[in-house]
């Protein structure tokens, strides 16, 4: 009787575990790396170049010695300069509704590949096609020539994808936070699209959704995304939260790289008055470049904000913490040449920096 007594607690007690567990489901599915943000840090001063730029919306792009910059003209909304004497060669993307011209609203992606010995670029046009633009051969013959277009979904009802495999009908997809669900309800979801195929599979990368109050926002795990040129793996940054979220689609595992001290998922979501991770990142074969924004209050209670670059490897693991000087966004990187370049934030007409960073990486890792 005993002994029967003794099972039956022990069958009990691994049911009551195993509910507890349920509901104590974390709200990110997967592991998170913490890590220490060190206030001792170098500073890397941009030495300022002979190319500046009007448009405060402007997206970059770094693909062999091509900068290639959004900022829509009269003949066009990309501008194509030579990285090594900022001469610029090409006006790409005229405006009209033919399949190698484009209309409002027009996004240049982060993504750039190069295959088959080709140069691509991908974009966003009409707000409901993805567009790859051979660049090559876009520059060869004088016009934009367009190798392939898909469906996709709006960037408007706060979206954010890139393409798997390099090629844009098969598409990983975060959406986060509609309006339309309640605040308690609110998640942000994940999912692989393949638009020709007609199939979606859902990521379950958020359990549950972060507790939220009247002032919440709803996309607290919104931010740009970045993919590895050759892998499929894919890096997004939380702009209100101190997360970078990294995925491997092919293993089909992710994890997530944390500043220690700072609000969790667990916590309640953020109120959007900060931000952290600014858009306009890059990354290489070898890391990911992030600007962090840091408020800093001094002695006499001034608040100063820090714009820093942070460098990871593909394993969440921290490179390196530099503060910029003059802080800059839409950030690329000369592999090359190990340059780093960036628009500063001044307002108005905004000049591109050239920084040195061989003080913050090794020249055996660069």
């Amino acid at each position: 009787m005993n002994i029967i007594t003794k099972s039956s607690c022990y069958i009990w007690l691994s049911i009551i575990c195993c509910i507890t567990s349920c509901k104590q489901k974390p709200h990110f599915a997967y592991c998170i790396k913490e890590f220490e943000l060190e206030d001792d840090t170098i500073t890397i001063n941009g030495k300022p170049l002979d190319l500046k730029v009007s448009d405060d919306n402007l997206t970059t792009v770094l693909v062999d010695s091509f900068l290639v910059i959004q900022e829509e003209c009269v003949d066009g909304f990309l501008g194509v300069y030579n990285i090594n004497n900022l001469t610029r060669k090409a006006t790409l993307c005229p405006k009209g509704r033919a399949k190698n011209e484009f209309s409002n609203p027009f996004y240049l992606l982060s993504q750039a590949y190069i295959k088959d010995s080709c140069i691509f670029l991908t974009a966003v046009d009409k707000d409901c096609y993805a567009k790859e633009i051979n660049l090559t051969q876009s520059m060869q013959r004088g016009i934009t020539i367009v190798s392939a277009v898909s469906d996709c979904p709006s960037y408007n009802d706060n979206h954010v994808f890139l393409f798997i495999d390099n090629d844009i009908n098969k598409q990983f997809v975060n959406i986060y936070g509609e309006e339309t669900m309640e605040p308690k309800h609110r998640n942000a979801e994940y999912s692989i699209i393949n638009t020709k195929e007609k199939k979606k599979r859902a990521l379950n990368v958020f359990p549950r959704p972060m507790d939220s109050d009247e002032e919440s926002i709803t996309n607290y795990a919104g931010g740009a995304m970045y993919k590895h040129p050759n892998k499929n793996l894919f890096v997004q940054e939380c702009c209100f939260m101190d997360y970078l979220l990294f995925f491997d689609i092919d293993a089909d595992t992710a994890f997530a790289v944390h500043v220690s001290g700072t609000p969790t998922f667990d916590d309640y979501a953020p109120d959007g008055r900060t931000i952290t991770f600014s858009n306009g990142s890059t990354v290489t074969s070898n890391y990911v470049f992030a600007i962090h924004r840091t408020d800093k209050i001094d002695i006499n209670g001034k608040k100063t904000r820090e714009r820093r670059l942070l460098v990871f490897d593909w394993n969440g693991n921290l490179i390196a913490n530099a503060i910029m000087n003059p802080g800059a966004n839409q950030i690329v990187y000369d592999e090359k040449m190990k340059t780093l370049y960036g628009f500063d934030f001044s307002v108005g007409e905004r000049i591109l920096h050239k920084y040195d960073i061989s003080k913050i990486i090794p020249e055996t890792t660069r």
